[in-house]
């Protein structure tokens, strides 16, 4: 099968431990794009402005077009530096999902379009965009919010709760979760149909590496879809072939340097 586009995750899947892309996969990946003119798309549950700064590292120009941010609630296009898709929470929804968790003292992280707020602890990766979370005088009808993530809490939700939103379960330790929470039907694999729709292809065309439960849809969409070793189990049942190779073992360049290997 060729492959006309490339879907990968971040985190845990295209990202070492270090969270950053090695110098061996960022080789093996553009050797892959040259040898098919096939094109790569990033995935993530993290803010567009972030994953821009992935794109820029790996520099394969015009064959990163699309990325897709907040686990699908954006897709931005790096050509017209613009979204060309968003879906943001309806902000009542929004209110009663962060008064829930803050009056049971669990952490949440709100990502808006310009800051991402937090109630408890330091979420050291987003710098200066962090702000403290009050909910004395803070309005989420003043704000795009694109996505949500809460931590260490009971995954035995309220309906009301579920019924308002996408909730993507991972990290289970002791009967608790960590959580992100998108829009209701907002995921990654509804933004890669929009991004084949963009580009004229079907998902049959499509190859997506992921490796948690934010990634299921994606992996369950995609004309095939590949895992690393250190794949969580929600993504290891979703995705059609498991590679004996983790995130810290360049299994995203490998892999594709192996269908080259192969002619496929």
């Amino acid at each position: 099968m060729k492959y006309k586009l490339i879907a990968s995750d971040l985190d845990g899947t295209l990202l070492n431990k270090q969270r950053s892309v090695s110098d061996k996969n960022i080789s093996l990946i553009k050797g892959f794009i040259k040898s098919t003119n096939s094109q790569f798309c990033l995935v993530s549950g993290r803010p567009p402005y972030f994953i821009k700064d992935i794109a820029d590292t790996i520099n394969l120009g015009e064959k990163i077009r699309y990325l897709v941010g907040y686990n699908g609630a954006v897709v931005y296009d790096l050509i017209e530096d613009m979204p060309v898709f968003e879906e943001v929470f309806n902000s009542v929804y929004a209110f009663k999902i962060i008064e829930y968790f803050m009056q049971k003292d669990i952490k949440i992280v709100i990502f808006t379009e310009d800051k991402v707020y937090v109630n408890l602890g330091v979420e050291r990766y987003y710098g200066d965009k962090v702000v403290k979370l009050d909910t004395d005088n803070y309005n989420p009808s003043k704000h795009k919010i694109y996505k949500m993530s809460a931590f260490g809490f009971n995954p035995i939700l309220p309906n009301e709760l579920l019924d308002m939103a996408n909730f993507s379960f991972y990290n289970e330790h002791n009967g608790l979760v960590d959580s992100e929470i998108s829009p209701k039907n907002i995921n990654k694999g509804g933004a890669l149909n929009k991004i084949c729709e963009l580009m004229s292809i079907t998902l049959h065309e499509v190859l997506a590496f992921g490796d948690a439960a934010n990634d299921v849809e994606m992996l369950k969409i995609a004309g095939h879809s590949v895992a690393p070793a250190n794949v969580e189990m929600s993504a290891r049942i979703a995705a059609d072939e498991i590679d004996i190779r983790t995130n810290d073992e360049n299994f995203v360049g490998e892999y594709l340097n192996s269908l080259i290997a192969n002619n496929q």
